[in-house]
């Protein structure tokens, strides 16, 4: 009876403790979402003034190389601080649960390719081989949150690839799932760093983006944004050196419309469209 006891007691006192690490992981992620929420909306004023500083500049400024790239460049970092604010709410949201999806049956392969125009026409991946691979395939999903995925993905592996390497990107299915691939032959990922990619950084967190002095954001909310739409993201990565793949599962769906089952390929950047 008393050995009983003791067990029962060894049980409890087991049970509470998980129960107050649950509490304590819980009350720190608000927390951490809460700060990421603040820091967004508090970056976003000083932002809009340097946009119109820019535009002041662009108006009445000189027009001497010199000057042009300066506003160049600072144009650029405007966008990249934009996109990051905004990642840095939707976060927030998504947490939260205040962002609604507005989903509709859509042709990833079509919807895919036109988010890599889209980045491709800002300058963003001229520096790399795009190779792009569409098959048709169907989901049920938000245009606007698609695009924030593929974007994110893309903009990823142009951070971590040199200039020159090549960024491959697939849209295909597999049984009940539509794909979306993006690969890179970059530095690659150490397989002990594989399971945290999709978390939110913490303090020490030796994670790539915070080796490149980014935050880390986009990941998380790509695999909070597949979640959402009822898919999951992964990784692979054979080491460091041999490059990485994030790929995006989501629930697939009958085609809405008769569509061309060949293959699609196109190539942006630094080789020729295939034939």
């Amino acid at each position: 009876m008393e050995e009983r006891r003791r067990v029962e007691q060894e049980r409890e006192d087991l049970l509470m403790r998980a129960q107050l690490a649950r509490a304590e992981a819980e009350s720190a992620n608000r927390a951490k979402d809460e700060f990421l929420a603040m820091l967004g909306h508090e970056l976003r004023n000083p932002l809009a003034a340097i946009i119109s500083a820019v535009s002041v500049l662009d108006r009445i400024g000189q027009q001497d190389g010199v000057a042009l790239r300066a506003r160049d460049a600072i144009r650029h970092q405007i966008t990249h601080l934009g996109r990051l604010v905004d990642d840095l709410l939707d976060i927030a949201h998504v947490t939260s649960g205040d962002i609604v999806l507005t989903c509709e049956p859509l042709n990833l392969a079509t919807s895919v390719q036109r988010s890599v125009s889209n980045l491709a026409s800002t300058g963003r991946l001229e520096r790399h081989v795009i190779d792009v691979r569409a098959e048709p395939v169907w989901a049920s999903v938000d245009p606007t949150r698609l695009n924030q995925i593929v974007a994110n993905l893309l903009t990823n592996a142009i951070k971590y690839t040199s200039p020159g390497g090549t960024i491959r990107i697939r849209v295909g299915g597999e049984e009940d799932q539509a794909i979306v691939g993006v690969a890179d032959t970059g530095i690659g990922i150490p397989p002990s760093l594989l399971p945290y990619m999709f978390d939110l950084p913490v303090q020490g967190d030796k994670r790539l983006d915070r080796a490149q002095g980014g935050l880390g954001v986009g990941l998380t909310l790509v695999r909070r944004l597949a979640e959402l739409h009822g898919g999951r993201v992964q990784v692979f990565s054979e080491g460091p050196g041999r490059g990485s793949e994030f790929v995006v599962h989501l629930p697939r769906i009958e085609p809405a419309k008769p569509v061309d089952s060949q293959s699609v390929l196109r190539v942006i950047g630094k080789v020729a469209s295939a034939r």
